[in-house]
């Protein structure tokens, strides 16, 4: 891909979360596709949906409140309005069964507060949503280090209002509700630094800290998740 589109896809952090995409080209086969989700289109960015549509899969892009003018500009960029819709769409409703080939989103699961068990309620509607074949791919920020812990909570304009879970949670959300998933991690000192320097600094993340950090301790998870278990739907 070019890295215009990369950059639209994404819009922060490219290098680390540039990965997700990487991953998802390495394990998916896109031709078996017909249609997507979007959930969670709340940013600047053409986000998953620029990604799908791209691909020339019919997608739906989503949002808990209507969805930003400048992700709708950022679509039309690439003539993309034959492949991508636009809906309001609550994750603790949605209001499909059995219909999508693949659900997306990015960065969404932190800002979830549906009820005491946001996780349950957000997985049960997704797999309730996705065909029995169907794949849940997504990428999110999670809790890394006591450092990370600490910066995000002095630096980010959403000190209070986001949850950063923990690897080991995602993993077994992840495998109580699919039948196959696959993961893998990135980043570790990129997202410390302010966003002008990211692109540099996360060179040295993909080539040596996240080659020699333990995972649990990275600040991005991507998966891949396969068949929604029936007895959970």
């Amino acid at each position: 891909m070019k890295k215009d589109l990369i950059n639209d896809i994404i819009e922060w952090d490219i290098g680390i979360w540039n990965k997700s995409l990487e991953f998802f080209e390495q394990n998916i086969d896109f031709s078996k596709i017909n249609n997507a989700l979007e959930l969670g289109a709340g940013h600047q960015s053409g986000g998953y949906s620029l990604y799908l549509a791209q691909k020339g899969i019919n997608t739906i892009c989503s949002s808990q409140f209507r969805v930003n003018e400048k992700i709708i500009k950022t679509h039309q960029k690439y003539e993309l309005s034959n492949f991508i819709e636009y809906e309001k769409i609550d994750i603790s409703n949605i209001p499909y069964t059995n219909y999508f080939d693949i659900v997306s989103f990015k960065s969404v699961l932190g800002g979830i507060k549906l009820s005491k068990k946001p996780l349950e309620e957000s997985f049960v509607q997704i797999t309730k949503c996705l065909k029995e074949d169907g794949l849940l791919i997504f990428s999110e920020n999670i809790s890394s280090t006591y450092l990370h812990k600490i910066l995000r909570k002095r630096y980010t304009s959403n000190k209070h209002g986001w949850h950063y879970y923990n690897y080991e949670e995602l993993i077994r959300y992840c495998n109580l509700y699919f039948c196959e998933v696959n993961y893998t991690t990135n980043g570790f000192i990129t997202n410390l630094f302010p966003e002008r320097f990211r692109e540099m600094i996360s060179f040295f993340d993909n080539h040596f800290f996240c080659k020699v950090i333990p995972t649990k301790y990275h600040y991005l998870f991507i998966a891949i998740c396969r068949e929604p278990k029936k007895a959970l739907r």
